[in-house]
C-alpha cells in the first residue's frame, strides 16, 4: 500500500483557511487514471496544539503502507525530515519519497545529508508519480524514471535525466476532488497555467518551471469551475497561476466563457501590475474577479532594477487606484534585500502607507533566500540566522525568541536548521550590515515586525 501525504498548514481565515491540496489532487487523479489506488492524508486537517512537533507528525504518517510519499514546501521540510527519520528507524523496510518545490530545490544535498530519504521527485510530478508507483509494484527500475534522485545499492545518490514538461495541461485529468471529503476544506484553488516567464532574481518559481508557461484550454477550466461551484458548493476560488494576466487575450476569453456559461463563482488572482490595463481590469471584475494579489516588492526603482522587476510607478499608481475602487487589492512588499539602502527601504515604507490610504490590504515580508533563486545561487551574499525572526515564506513557529521550540520542546528542528544553512536557506537572511538599522526603522514607523514577518 502507498500513502500520499500533503504536509502543509492552513492559511489564515482571511486568506481562506484550509485549501484543497491542488498538487496532490493532480497526483491522485493521474494515479487513478493509470489504475493505481493510493491512500491519501492531509496534515493541515489535523487538530493539533503544535503541528511543528515531530512526534505529532510521526503519529500522523504511521500506517501500514510500504511507501510513504510526502509533498511539502520549504517551510515544513525540517518537520518532514525529523518525522521520517523516526519512521525509518522504526520501520527500515519502508520507502520514503519526497516531492514538491521544497525538496526539489535542494534534492541532492538533502539526500547526501539525510540518508533515510530514498527518493526525491523533482519538478512536475504527475508522470513521475505514476512511474514510481510502477516501480513500487516491481514493474520497472528507479533508474528508468526521469526526474528523480534516488539512493543506489551502495547508498550513493543517483540522479536521472530531467523530465520534459507536460506540453498542455489538458493532457492531465481534472484534479480528483471526488477522492477527498471536500466539506472539510474552506477554499479551493485551481490552475489554468503553470510557470512564469519573468526573471525576478529573488523568486524561485521561474527557475522551478524553467521560465516556460504551459496552459489549459478555457473549456477545461470552465468545466472544473462548474464542478467546484455546482457539485461542491464553493462560492469562491483562487486561481493559482503565478501570473494570470501574462496573455491578456486569453484572460478576456476566460472572462467571456465565465459569463456565457452562467457561472457565479467568484475568483481571485495573482497579477503583475505592469500587465494590467484598465480595460482588462473591467473585464475581470465583470466576470467575477473579487480580489487581486499584486507583487509590487519594493518602492525603490533601484531595488526593482536589481531584482529584474522594473515597474513604471506612474502606471503602478494609476492601476492600483483604478482596481482598488472595483475589487479587493492585496499588495505584497519585501524588505531585507542585501543591496537595499536605508533610502530604498524608506521609499518602500512610504509606498506601503500610500497603498494603505488607497484601502489596499498591504503586507511587507522579510526577504527569504530561496535555493533556486538567482539571488541565492549567485553566491554573492552570505547567510545569517535570526532565530527570533523568520520570513513569511517559512513562518512555521519552529523558533521562539530563545531559539527553542514552543513550550520547551526539544530543539530538534532548530538544530537541524542551524546545521544545514545550504539546505534550509529560507530560514535565514542574506548578510546585511544594515539589517539591525532596518529593523529599528521599521519599528519606529509603527510596523510590527513579528506580525509582518510571520503573516
Amino acid at each position: 500500500m502507498i500513502t500520499l501525504i500533503n504536509c502543509s498548514v492552513k492559511t489564515t481565515k482571511e486568506l481562506g483557511g484550509a485549501r484543497a491540496p491542488q498538487g496532490c489532487l493532480y497526483l491522485l487523479a493521474a494515479a487513478e487514471e493509470a489504475g493505481y489506488k493510493v491512500n491519501f492524508r492531509d496534515y493541515q486537517l489535523e487538530k493539533l496544539e503544535d503541528f511543528s512537533d515531530p512526534l505529532n507528525f510521526i503519529k500522523f504518517i504511521s500506517d501500514d503502507s510500504n511507501v510513504v510519499a510526502i509533498s511539502t514546501m520549504s517551510n515544513l521540510m525540517p518537520l518532514v525530515l525529523a518525522g521520517t527519520e523516526i519512521l525509518k528507524k522504526r520501520h527500515p523496510e519502508k520507502t520514503v519519497v519526497l516531492g514538491g518545490i521544497g525538496p526539489s530545490g535542494v534534492a541532492r544535498r538533502l539526500m547526501e545529508e539525510f540518508d533515510h530519504i530514498d527518493v526525491i521527485a523533482v519538478g512536475e510530478g504527475e508522470e513521475t508519480f505514476c512511474e514510481l508507483l510502477s516501480v513500487f509494484e516491481g514493474n520497472r527500475a528507479l533508474k528508468d524514471v526521469k526526474g528523480i534522485y534516488y539512493r543506489g545499492k551502495n547508498g550513493d545518490v543517483c540522479a536521472t535525466p530531467a523530465r520534459t514538461r507536460v506540453k498542455s495541461l489538458d493532457q492531465l485529468p481534472i484534479p480528483a476532488y471526488h477522492l477527498l471529503d471536500m466539506s472539510r476544506y474552506e477554499t479551493v484553488g485551481i490552475q489554468t497555467a503553470r510557470g512564469c516567464p519573468f526573471p525576478c532574481t529573488f523568486c524561485d518559481v521561474s527557475a522551478y518551471w524553467g521560465r516556460k508557461v504551459t496552459y489549459r484550454s478555457i473549456p477545461s477550466v470552465v468545466k472544473e469551475l462548474d464542478l467546484i461551484e455546482k457539485k461542491y458548493n464553493f462560492d469562491k476560488i483562487t486561481i493559482l497561476d503565478d501570473t494570470f494576466t501574462i496573455d491578456s487575450a486569453r484572460v478576456k476569453d476566460f472572462c467571456k466563457a465565465w459569463v456565457e456559461h452562467g457561472l457565479s463563482i467568484k475568483w481571485s488572482v495573482y497579477c503583475r501590475v505592469d500587465l494590467l490595463s484598465e480595460e482588462l481590469i473591467d473585464r475581470m471584475v465583470e466576470a467575477g474577479c473579487y480580489r487581486t494579489f499584486l507583487g509590487i516588492e519594493s518602492g525603490s526603482n533601484e531595488v526593482l532594477k536589481k531584482i529584474a522587476k522594473p515597474i513604471n510607478f506612474e502606471h503602478l499608481v494609476r492601476t492600483v487606484k483604478n482596481i482598488s475602487r472595483k475589487c479587493i487589492v492585496r499588495c505584497n512588499l519585501i524588505w531585507g534585500f542585501p543591496f537595499e539602502t536605508m533610502e530604498d527601504l524608506k521609499q518602500t515604507v512610504q509606498l506601503l502607507f500610500y497603498l494603505k490610504e488607497l484601502e489596499c490590504d498591504v503586507s511587507i515580508a522579510m526577504l527569504s533566500p530561496l535555493p533556486l533563486s538567482t539571488l541565492y545561487k549567485s553566491g554573492r551574499y552570505g547567510l545569517v540566522l535570526h532565530e527570533d525572526l523568520q520570513s513569511s515564506v517559512v513562518s512555521s513557529r519552529f523558533f521562539q525568541p530563545s531559539g527553542e521550540l514552543a513550550d520547551g520542546k526539544p530543539s530538534t528542528l532548530v538544530d537541524m536548521i542551524r546545521a544545514h544553512p545550504d539546505i534550509f536557506p529560507g530560514f535565514y537572511t542574506f548578510k546585511d550590515d544594515l539589517f539591525e538599522q532596518k529593523l529599528d526603522y521599521l519599528c519606529s514607523m509603527g510596523l510590527e515586525i513579528e506580525r509582518l514577518a510571520r503573516q
